[in-house]
């Protein structure tokens, strides 16, 4: 898997995908995150008696999405008409979107001590397809999809 830009790369367990996380959440050069991430995975280690990385990964696989909505616009001569064309994704793209999913529902945890208890049920809900804030943005997303899904013809 080749994501464009790793800026750090993690040293613990050696995985691409937890660095690109970990560089989504490390925007500012901080580290503040990578200890959060640590904290959960000791969190799950501790709870599941499992490697806590093949939680994280089997929890991303899992719930990845598989389709996307993209918006195209048809211009006749006064009128526009946009069309939501549901397209699959490829998957670099699907990695991302549900690794920003995951990041969305952490941050939305404003308290700081917080962080990683939210990432380790997060973490958990999504391992055990529980109700959690990205199952929900991928159910959402998926309901789009199925009310654009007449427009699933239309190619360009």
């Amino acid at each position: 898997m080749n994501l464009n830009y790793i800026l750090y790369f993690e040293s613990i367990y050696q995985s691409i995908l937890l660095s690109y996380y970990l560089n989504i959440l490390n925007k500012n050069g901080n580290k503040f995150f990578e200890k959060i991430i640590y904290k959960s995975f000791y969190l799950l280690k501790i709870k599941t008696r499992e490697n806590p990385y093949l939680i994280f990964f089997e929890s991303i696989e899992k719930n990845k999405p598989i389709l996307s909505l993209v918006f195209k616009t048809k211009a006749k001569k006064k009128n526009k008409k946009i069309m939501i064309i549901p397209i699959y994704i490829n998957l670099i793209n699907q990695y991302k979107k549900i690794i920003r999913w995951l990041e969305l529902s952490i941050i939305v945890q404003i308290i700081q001590n917080k962080y990683f208890i939210k990432l380790f049920y997060e973490l958990i809900t999504l391992y055990f397809n529980f109700q959690s804030f990205t199952l929900k943005k991928k159910n959402e997303n998926y309901k789009f999809i199925i009310l654009n899904k007449f427009n699933k013809h239309y190619r360009w």
